[in-house]
């Protein structure tokens, strides 16, 4: 991309035609360029984490070309939204995302950049979604910090109101948003002086109908799981926000603003929690709390044309609040079971690879890149990118519980997955791979030379023998890996020691196994990473006696030793007991009933 220039007359923009090989001048004022800076800064917020999908590699290959057509239509403003994307998701449950042309969420992301300030200071300090420093975490800390409070470390009783919109997005009457929406429009205009026209961007967001336009992609039956009312197409004409949207989210938190106002201030109820579309009330009264339901009830209805549910009966918050995806109360927060019960799923799918193949005595296998290998022995192939998936199955887990009280949780779920200390380890407060390495797998990793690599090799492979791929060779790149497989040790001063063709790889391993050594091998993969070629860790060898003792130390089951092929890992039991754990008596308990003849 040229760089502009700037003359007497304007601002002169070179662009480069990679089809025909010629350049072309155009003249924008300086209202034109400033539109190009700020769409620049959207598109690189919009692109952040997704330059390797294909629509952004599309957008960026004419990324000047697209900027300039996109703010000549901004400018004068023809800009309107094209017909998108709609796929299902089945997390929690079947519903409908949409998801706009690139092109489109980088308009999304320039509307944010001028509109998002003004609704985030007109927005009420309780409402937690999608607003910079609050979120989810944020939200359970207030209600949890209100409970104890309120409580008076829970000698004194408090109840719950936790009440849901139905169909939040769904339902959102757009021309009622469209007037909450006049004033910060207005002020987010004298603050920032856009060199568009936001009200028509805004009203062009608004009056699309993505869900009559949009192009179905997936499974056909998974759009029949989706229930009608669930369906952006089945709404009514002006009624509905497509979900994924960047605006649909912070046009909802807006919607919803009056009703912040009405809890807080009409009814002068204080401990109020919203996210999004989910909220609490907190209070000492119930009376005043039912009090308060009907009347949010009948203000939803008549003001903003939404229904609303109670989540649970209004109820003693020391009972819990499911809230946030945590189960809060006065003194700890607990995660959902629902959502312990997605995270073991998904370590269980990603251990299932990391099993090990098992070689009885007299059997052999062919394995990759390594030919026939001999019995008795346990190989565990090591892909960088499988290994990657356990630890991101396992740290999302606990990113989560790091938030809760559930320290024993955790425990059980260490020990419920015997591939977690075999593949994982603590790397001073991170998880690190053993073994596995995503980034060389995906040639991230260059090397400035042969000895460099051959030391980081040496480092992941943790005392084993070490056998690396150079061409048609496995080299021994050390005396004493040599010796441990029967080797005549022949270093040269390059920095390579002995190489063991082929064909004679899988004797060389059998030989070190019987000697008790384990053994890596790395091989070559996919082309250069800098000055060498690329090399990763593809595969351990241990001992089979040796694995069928930490097998059985890991899981108390025996391995099958008799049997040739990929081993099961044992079922794990589930990692939450039936009942919540106890805990003491002032954080979970009801004050106590006064005996007869007190007061």
């Amino acid at each position: 991309m040229a760089s502009p220039t700037t003359t007497a007359c304007g601002v002169f923009v070179r662009v480069s035609s990679m089809e025909n090989e010629r350049s072309n001048v155009q003249v924008v004022s300086a209202q034109e360029l400033d539109l190009l800076q700020r769409l620049d800064e959207a598109e690189q917020r919009c692109a952040r984490r997704k330059r390797s999908r294909p629509d952004a590699i599309a957008y960026r290959c004419k990324r000047l070309d697209r900027m300039v057509e996109l703010a000549q239509r901004l400018a004068d403003g023809s800009w309107r939204p094209a017909p998108g994307l709609v796929f299902v998701t089945t997390r929690p449950k079947h519903r409908e995302v949409h998801a706009a042309r690139y092109s489109d969420r980088v308009v999304h992301h320039l509307i944010a950049q001028v509109l998002a300030p003004e609704l985030d200071r007109r927005l009420s300090p309780a409402a937690f979604a999608c607003r910079p420093g609050k979120g989810t975490h944020a939200a359970v800390r207030a209600l949890r910090e209100a409970m104890w409070r309120m409580s008076r470390h829970g000698s004194v009783r408090v109840y719950a109101l936790q009440m849901d919109v139905v169909n939040f997005f769904h339902s959102i009457d757009r021309e009622i948003l469209w007037r909450h929406l006049q004033a910060p429009i207005r002020a987010a205009v004298r603050a920032n002086q856009p060199p568009f026209d936001l009200a028509a961007s805004v009203w062009a967001v608004l009056n699309d109908e993505p869900g009559r336009r949009a192009t179905r992609v997936g499974d056909p039956d998974g759009f029949a799981r989706v229930p009608p009312h669930k369906r952006l197409g089945q709404q009514p004409h002006g009624v509905g926000l497509p979900i994924g949207n960047l605006t649909s989210q912070w046009f909802a938190n807006a919607y919803l603003d009056p009703l912040d106002t009405f809890v807080q201030r009409t009814l002068g109820l204080g401990a109020y929690f919203r996210y999004m579309d989910d909220f609490v009330i907190l209070c000492a009264d119930l009376a005043r709390l039912e009090e308060a339901r009907q009347a949010i009830v009948a203000f939803l209805h008549d003001r903003l044309r939404l229904a609303v549910k109670l989540v649970r009966p209004i109820g003693p918050a020391s009972a819990g609040v499911d809230f946030c995806g945590f189960i809060v109360r006065a003194a700890y927060v607990l995660p959902r079971r629902r959502t312990v019960a997605a995270w073991r799923q998904r370590c269980i799918a990603a251990a299932g690879p990391l099993a090990p193949i098992i070689v009885p005595a007299g059997k052999t296998v062919v394995l990759p890149q390594l030919g026939r290998v001999y019995g008795p022995i346990a190989a565990y192939r090591i892909d960088g990118t499988t290994a990657a998936n356990l630890r991101g199955a396992w740290t999302s887990g606990r990113g989560l519980t790091a938030h809760a009280a559930c320290r024993r949780l955790v425990r059980r779920a260490r020990q419920s997955l015997p591939a977690l200390a075999r593949f994982l380890r603590d790397a001073g407060g991170k998880v690190a791979l053993r073994l596995g390495d995503p980034r060389a797998e995906s040639l991230a990793r260059p090397w400035p030379n042969w000895p460099a690599q051959r030391q980081h090799l040496r480092a992941a492979s943790a005392g084993a023998v070490l056998m690396v791929q150079l061409g048609r060779l496995f080299e021994l790149v050390d005396r004493r890996d040599a010796r441990r497989v029967g080797v005549p040790w022949r270093g040269r001063g390059s920095g390579r020691g002995c190489g063991v063709v082929h064909a004679g790889v899988g004797a060389r391993i059998g030989l070190a196994i019987a000697r008790g050594w384990p053994v890596t091998v790395a091989v070559e993969h996919g082309g250069a990473a800098g000055a060498v070629r690329n090399r990763v860790i593809r595969w351990h060898f241990e001992p089979l006696d040796r694995t069928a003792g930490w097998w059985r130390q890991a899981t108390g089951c025996e391995l099958d030793t008799a049997r040739c092929g990929i081993a099961r890992w044992p079922a794990t039991a589930k990692w939450m007991s039936r009942r919540w754990p106890n805990r003491r008596a002032v954080a979970t308990s009801e004050p106590p009933a006064p005996e007869k003849g007190e007061r």
